[in-house]
């Protein structure tokens, strides 16, 4: 029986120009028509039974990144002799405009009857993400879906790399790998799909030695806008207790469930930018010396409105400080913050400015497990 989440992903990729993930299939087929030479059909087999789940150890994913690389590199080189060390009994295919699973040794004497041909790109840029990795940086329901296209094999590791061609950036590609059934040698099962990440890699990323604030603010901002409710509820402890949500004061138990009701097929191109600190709106006054812009300052149309709430209910969100927050607005130290949300174009292959959410960030001291007081900040509202 075929897996439900595989087909809804073949019918996703199928679709063409009509989904996002169909777009980027529809790139893939036309750059690797060349690679499945004078083929007309794949061979096809049932999908194996499915193996337990097994997580890639940190010490495994170098070497199954080395794995990766020989597949994606023979493959699009059309030497097939690359990949058969490497290459699961079953693998999952991206070809002729079908996904299908097929037997690997038959697939390769197909493929070598062929007269495939090379395509001339360069893999690079290899990043490998365990599956609560791909499903955390990807909108509600895509990560999973993606890994459906090995279902057989659950806990994946999935690998993606960038392919620059003479034209210059044609996309990403993913190949998966899984152990074998004795569970001691990594294979890679699929051969290169098109991959969702390419907004992910064109986004802004913090280190881990920025602004704690900062660093707050952007992962509950990607969060929020990509409905990842289950990643909100973990995140609680970034929550104060009652969370602005719009015009409304929240406990932070309700937030997921705002989150997961947000409509999130939009973030399929979304791009995140790096957030900026921005001062109060203008009405109230702005930081010492004027260094930091107005929160109303340089928005788009599309994310105004945003900012206006956030603007107008300034006050309402102070004067609230003692009840909500049990402390004064001031001794809160309130700094507001603007998370940029652009839109990959897939045909320019660039970001183009789209909108922003506004978040608000306030000081608290906590007790840790040694119970030493420390600073620490957390998000008071969210404007979307």
């Amino acid at each position: 029986m075929v897996d439900p989440g595989f087909q809804a992903l073949a019918a996703r990729l199928e679709a063409g120009r009509a989904d996002p993930l169909g777009l980027r299939a529809q790139r893939l087929t036309t750059l690797a028509a060349p690679c499945f030479g004078e083929l007309t059909a794949l061979p096809e087999a049932a999908p194996p039974p499915a193996a337990p789940a097994l997580l890639a150890p940190h010490r495994v994913r170098a070497a199954v990144t080395e794995a990766a690389k020989e597949v994606v590199d023979g493959f699009f080189a059309a030497e097939l002799d690359r990949l058969a060390p490497h290459l699961a009994e079953h693998v999952t295919v991206w070809g002729l405009g079908r996904l299908q699973v097929a037997p690997s040794a038959a697939l390769l004497n197909a493929l070598d009857g062929a007269h495939p041909q090379a395509v001339q790109v360069i893999p690079s840029d290899y990043r490998s993400y365990q599956p609560a990795e791909l499903r955390a940086v990807l909108p509600r329901g895509h990560g999973a879906l993606m890994a459906a296209a090995v279902a057989h094999r659950p806990g994946a590791l999935a690998i993606t790399a960038r392919l620059e061609g003479k034209a210059g950036d044609e996309g990403r590609v993913v190949v998966f790998a899984a152990p074998d059934p004795g569970g001691t040698t990594w294979r890679i099962c699929s051969l290169p799909l098109p991959s969702p990440d390419d907004v992910v890699v064109a986004g802004a990323r913090l280190s881990a030695g920025e602004d704690l604030a900062l660093r707050v603010a952007d992962r509950v901002a990607r969060a929020v806008w990509l409905g990842q409710a289950p990643l909100v509820t973990a995140q609680r402890n970034d929550l104060m207790r009652v969370v602005w949500w719009g015009g409304e004061a929240l406990a932070p138990e309700a937030v997921p469930e705002r989150v997961a009701a947000r409509e999130v097929e939009a973030a399929s191109w979304s791009v995140f930018g790096r957030p900026e600190e921005v001062a109060r709106p203008q009405s109230m006054g702005s930081r010492a010396g004027g260094a930091v812009p107005p929160l109303s300052a340089g928005l788009r149309p599309a994310a105004r409105s945003a900012c206006e709430l956030a603007s107008e209910q300034l006050r309402e969100v102070e004067r609230a400080a003692e009840k909500h927050w049990r402390a004064r607005w001031v001794d809160l130290r309130p700094r507001w913050f603007r998370v940029p949300v652009g839109r990959w174009d897939p045909e320019a292959r660039s970001t183009v400015p789209h909108t922003e959410l506004v978040c608000l960030l306030l000081r608290q001291e906590d007790r840790d497990v040694r119970e030493e007081t420390r600073q620490v900040w957390r998000v008071g509202g969210i404007w979307l």
